[in-house]
C-alpha cells in the first residue's frame, strides 16, 4: 500500500507537463545516467535544487535550464531521465477490445515485470474508477474491466480483449511516463504481429497525429 507521502509526491510531481521543450531525449538520458550512478540517498537526489551545481558543471547549458525549474519540475525531470536511461527499449502495455475496438494504454516501462506492476496498480486506482463513467464511456469501461481480469488471471489473450506490449517512441515515453495513462493521446502501428485468435495487435505507439484512441 502506498504511503501518504508517496501519494502526495505522485500527485505533485507526476501530474504531467511537457519536458521535450526543455531537454531533448539525448539530454534527458545524460541527466538520467548521471543521476542513476548516484546512491539513492545522495544529497542532490534528495534535494534536487542542488543537482545542477553538483553534477552538471561540465554541461553548462543543461545545468542552467535545470536550475531554472521549480523543485517539482526538477523532481519530475530526474525521475523521467533515470527511467529513460535504463537499459532496454521503451515499451507500452496496451489493451485492445475486439468487441468495441477500444484501445487503452495501461502503462509505460522497459521491463515486462514493471509494466505488469504499473498496469495492475493503475487498473485498481480509485481515480480511474472515478474518471471512467460506465454509462457515458461503456467501451472504455468494459476494456478496462476485462484488462483487470485478464491480468489477475494471467490470460492476456481472450475472445473479449488482448493485452499486448508494443514498442514505444522515446519521445512519447519521455512525455508520458509516470503520468496518468487515461489522459494520454497516441497513435498506433498495427501488425504484422497477431494474437492467438489471428487478430492484428499494435506493435508501435507514438504521439497522436490526429484522431487517436485512449
Amino acid at each position: 500500500m502506498e504511503t501518504i507521502e508517496h501519494i502526495r509526491y505522485n500527485r505533485l510531481v507526476h501530474r504531467g507537463g511537457a519536458l521535450l521543450h526543455l531537454f531533448d531525449v539525448g539530454q534527458l538520458k545524460l541527466i538520467g545516467r548521471i543521476a542513476a550512478s548516484l546512491p539513492p540517498d545522495d544529497f542532490s537526489l534528495l534535494y534536487p535544487f542542488s543537482f545542477a551545481d553538483i553534477h552538471l558543471g561540465a554541461h553548462q547549458n543543461l545545468g542552467t535550464v535545470f536550475a531554472s525549474l521549480t523543485e517539482t519540475e526538477q523532481c519530475r525531470v530526474l525521475d523521467v531521465a533515470i527511467e529513460l536511461s535504463r537499459e532496454d527499449e521503451t515499451k507500452a502495455m496496451l489493451s485492445v477490445s475486439h468487441e468495441s475496438g477500444a484501445v487503452c494504454l495501461l502503462g509505460l516501462g522497459k521491463q515486462t515485470s514493471t509494466l505488469i506492476d504499473r498496469a495492475t496498480h493503475y487498473l485498481a486506482s480509485p481515480l480511474l474508477i472515478t474518471m471512467v463513467d460506465p454509462v457515458l464511456e461503456p467501451d472504455v469501461h468494459q476494456v478496462l474491466q476485462h484488462s483487470g481480469m485478464a491480468l489477475d488471471q494471467g490470460e492476456w489473450e481472450t475472445e473479449a480483449c488482448c493485452i499486448c506490449i508494443a514498442a514505444c517512441s522515446e519521445e512519447f515515453f519521455a512525455e508520458h511516463i509516470f503520468t496518468f495513462p487515461l489522459t494520454a493521446r497516441f497513435s498506433l502501428t498495427w501488425g504484422p504481429t497477431k494474437d492467438r485468435y489471428g487478430r492484428l495487435v499494435p506493435t508501435y505507439l507514438h504521439e497522436a497525429t490526429g484522431h487517436s484512441p485512449r
